[in-house]
């Protein structure tokens, strides 16, 4: 029976390394495929919630947004831009509503520095590496606390002298910020070398994030909560 949720630190950990050994042992995408099968659906990324995105944005086209200044953070100025692109408004909006305006900037400036390797970006990580996949260069992937939950605990990183908290301390982890952001850089490191990434047309970071999210989300346990 697929477990819905994992507390227990040890089990917790027992089960990364299951994934990770499976992810590294892949050669064919019906192997990356086949690891859905081991999570709870409850723990799957809904393709009709989180479709992939089939369209990329460079910084030729943020640059040619008239109005708008890449230096400062005055995301209101992108709204001089939409006026006849309904659809755009619409998104516009649906952004505003949400309170999310500010996520831009950060969406922003990862996809204006797509190229940087090291950067002192340490705010809004996710987003800015959001911005970064969104170039559609360098197989940036999207990270967020699940994925990146799930790295800190597996061995790839349980070796490393920069883990000092215990796997339960890992398994609460809610937020990416720069005490954390390290696990970004190793995680993209990882994804470089895998076998089924390396020397291939066809990259699958994309698959390897939906199976981390699931697996993450799996682990998750912060007590006295139900979540």
């Amino acid at each position: 029976m697929k477990e819905k949720s994992i507390k227990d630190s040890a089990k917790a950990k027992e089960f990364v390394e299951k994934i990770f050994k499976v992810i590294e042992e892949a050669k064919l995408p019906q192997d990356l495929e086949n690891i859905m099968e081991m999570f709870h659906p409850n723990n799957i990324m809904s393709e009709s919630k989180y479709p992939k995105i089939t369209f990329s944005i460079d910084k030729k086209e943020l640059e040619e947004l008239s109005d708008f200044s890449l230096k400062g953070d005055n995301i209101e100025s992108l709204k001089n831009n939409i006026q006849n692109n309904t659809l755009a408004k619409l998104l516009y909006a649906l952004v505003w509503k949400n309170g999310d305006l500010v996520k831009l900037k950060h969406i922003i400036k990862g996809i204006k520095n797509v190229d940087q390797v090291e950067d002192d970006k340490n705010d809004g990580l996710v987003f800015y590496q959001f911005g970064k996949y969104l170039t559609n260069q360098n197989n940036e992937p999207i990270v967020d606390q699940h994925v990146l939950r799930a790295f800190a605990i597996s061995d790839r990183m349980r070796k490393s002298d920069r883990i000092n908290s215990s796997i339960s301390e890992w398994q609460k982890m809610e937020t990416i910020n720069k005490s954390n952001k390290f696990l970004i850089k190793d995680y993209k490191e990882w994804l470089k070398v895998l076998p089924i990434n390396n020397g291939t047309a066809e990259n699958y970071t994309n698959e390897i994030d939906k199976i981390l999210f699931a697996l993450g989300k799996t682990i998750k346990h912060k007590p006295n909560s139900n979540k």
